[in-house]
């Protein structure tokens, strides 16, 4: 029987609950001591979870050319007159027959656009204050030309007609998406085979590509002339060479 004097059991009249509770005990210390070991590797390695594969970063470069299929030039016509629109009249009958000129060369009015129009006076700056003494009328349309064989044409033209000044004869590629695709897979290759080189020399295994950044460039040239030509010059010649695309790659690769 159990005593008076206390509550729980004796070990002799309740064996089983004496069995379960020193289980219990026992459950409680396994648990404690994961819970104490977990903090302190959680401890241990705080921050490194954080912290970025290994990594290295290189750079390639590609190039790739071809001819210009796009030249454009700009054609400048001026006219004075006392009066503003004295000024705008005389110059317009000069573009009306340039560009009448143009036009039975076979470009597209879509090809001709005025890129300048302005009006502005002239003064005697020897008179104090500077009086007006006319008005000058400018114009200047940007001619593209789609046939290599027009550009000696064009500019002929424009000095038969009087033009004032021929500037910015330019070289372009309208679509220069092949000629870029070609210069990346040479600045990639030679991106790859750098960081394969390192990574070797590392000791390392390459692995795959985590991030990727490109920039375009290239060489259009252009040809600058405000000689004005007469009717009984000679053809000009325009050496057209070829366009240069280049491509720059910088590439982070995983390494192991």
């Amino acid at each position: 029987m159990a005593s008076n004097n206390s509550i729980w059991p004796t070990w002799q009249e309740h064996k089983l609950f004496t069995v379960l509770l020193a289980i219990i005990l026992v459950y409680a210390i396994v648990l404690m001591y994961e819970k104490i070991t977990l903090t302190e590797r959680e401890v241990a390695t705080a921050g490194y979870g954080d912290q970025m594969a290994p990594t290295i970063t290189v750079s390639g470069n590609g190039t790739a050319s071809a001819s210009p299929d796009l030249r454009s030039v700009d054609l400048t016509m001026t006219a004075t007159g006392a009066t503003s629109n004295a000024a705008q009249d005389s110059q317009s009958v000069k573009m009306t027959s340039l560009l009448t000129s143009l036009e039975a060369l076979a470009i597209a009015d879509a090809d001709i656009k005025t890129s300048n129009y302005s009006v502005y006076p002239t003064y005697d700056y020897d008179q104090s204050p500077a009086v007006i003494t006319g008005y000058e009328a400018s114009q200047t349309v940007t001619v593209t030309m789609r046939d290599a064989q027009l550009v000696a044409s064009v500019l002929q033209v424009a000095g038969d007609n009087g033009i004032t000044s021929i500037n910015d004869v330019a070289l372009t590629i309208e679509d220069t998406s092949a000629l870029e695709a070609e210069a990346r897979v040479e600045a990639l290759a030679e991106a790859r085979a750098q960081a394969q080189s390192i990574a070797d020399a590392m000791g390392a295994t390459l692995g795959k590509p985590v991030s990727y950044y490109e920039s375009t460039g290239g060489s259009y040239p252009t040809y600058y002339s405000k000689e004005v030509m007469s009717a009984d010059s000679a053809m000009p010649s325009i050496p057209e060479g070829e366009n240069e695309v280049t491509m720059s790659v910088t590439v982070t690769y995983a390494i192991e």
